[in-house]
């Protein structure tokens, strides 16, 4: 059986996120705080830096305060490992992210839905990003806890 590459699954899921994000509902404000706020969680190895595709795995947490701060498994030739930035969560649970070095400091638009066994991460362009699996969550702050 041949494996799948990240970057082909990253490329099938962008092809597919216009039809995904148009049948099933996007989370409310109250499950994405819920969810992703006081928790470390971590993607499938497949992500998006700098709009672009990376077979890498990420780890971010958010504390309650509206701070983020994320690591990327295996250094990115082009970024920072780890990067801290803000959030907001809108009413209709879009957030906004700017990281300080990441996305090039400009402010980037996701939404998350709920699936059987993962959270997916859409930008709200239904451009796909990551899966986080539901059994990758831990509680608390587990990146600064590791310093």
């Amino acid at each position: 059986m041949k494996k799948l590459s990240p970057l082909l699954f990253l490329a099938l899921m962008t092809v597919s996120s216009v039809t995904l994000a148009s049948s099933i509902n996007s989370m409310s404000k109250a499950e994405v705080e819920k969810t992703f706020i006081d928790k470390t969680f971590t993607s499938i190895a497949v992500s998006r830096l700098n709009s672009n595709p990376t077979d890498n795995t990420f780890v971010g947490t958010l504390d309650s305060k509206g701070n983020i701060m994320g690591k990327f498994v295996n250094k990115p030739s082009s970024a920072p490992q780890t990067d801290t930035g803000v959030y907001k969560i809108n009413n209709d649970g879009s957030m906004y992210i700017t990281w300080k070095n990441w996305e090039g400091g400009k402010e980037m638009c996701v939404k998350f839905y709920n699936t059987k066994n993962d959270y997916l991460a859409m930008g709200c362009d239904n451009e796909f990003h990551t899966a986080f699996p539901k059994n990758a969550f831990q509680s608390g702050d587990q990146l600064n806890s590791q310093k």
